[in-house]
């Protein structure tokens, strides 16, 4: 009952075979072993959310399409309720981090982007997001020392990465940017155009 990998397990299980209703009580004892990893937590604690909370979970729905047709302050007036219901809920905090920084509201966009990294420390896009508030705050430094700390901390992680490349270029640090930008490629492989546009504008003159 209290190993973390067989109750996730077990919880996938459950809802694969749509016994919704027992996925809730094993979330709730996955959530209730003491010392369960913030990630592991952040994850348990959303799905929770999701299960038990549809209604509002239909709001965020909303305010996904909102965005996606880049109504971004229509999207952002439907998810801030939404972080004071429910402050622990990690995918409404990373939705915000993406609109604040679309409408230039960039202190509430390193806010969110903080909070998102507080509940569930390895969602890599949350590190993107808060380098792009803290350009939009004229702290490319700040960014840079940032992603610096989280990358030896997460060597594996691609948006990292990634986010550091761009600060290494927004900072003047050309070489090592380029050299980010190669290794980014190669792990990348082809085909994956988002990803090579990104590589591209940081390897611009």
């Amino acid at each position: 009952p209290n190993e973390v990998p067989v109750l996730i397990e077990y919880a996938q299980t459950l809802e694969s075979a749509g016994r919704m209703h027992e996925v809730s009580d094993v979330l709730k004892n996955l959530l209730a072993i003491e010392n369960l990893d913030q990630d592991t937590k952040a994850q348990a604690s959303a799905r929770l959310f999701e299960i038990e909370q549809p209604k509002r979970i239909d709001t965020i729905v909303k305010a996904q399409a909102k965005m996606e047709s880049e109504d971004f302050h229509g999207a952002i007036a439907d998810l801030e309720p939404v972080s004071n219901w429910m402050p622990d809920y990690w995918k409404v905090w990373a939705m915000l981090s993406t609109l604040y920084n679309r409408v230039k509201r960039f202190g509430d966009a390193e806010n969110a982007a903080r909070r998102v990294l507080e509940l569930f420390p390895s969602c890599g896009p949350a590190y993107y997001e808060l380098a792009s508030a803290l350009f939009g705050q004229d702290r490319a430094e700040e960014a840079y020392q940032f992603l610096n700390q989280a990358i030896r901390a997460r060597p594996q992680s691609a948006d990292i990465a990634l986010s550091l490349a761009m600060a290494a270029k927004q900072t003047g640090r050309t070489e090592e940017a380029h050299n980010l930008a190669r290794q980014l490629r190669e792990a990348a492989g082809p085909g994956n155009v988002e990803i090579e546009q990104m590589l591209a504008e940081i390897e611009r003159p």
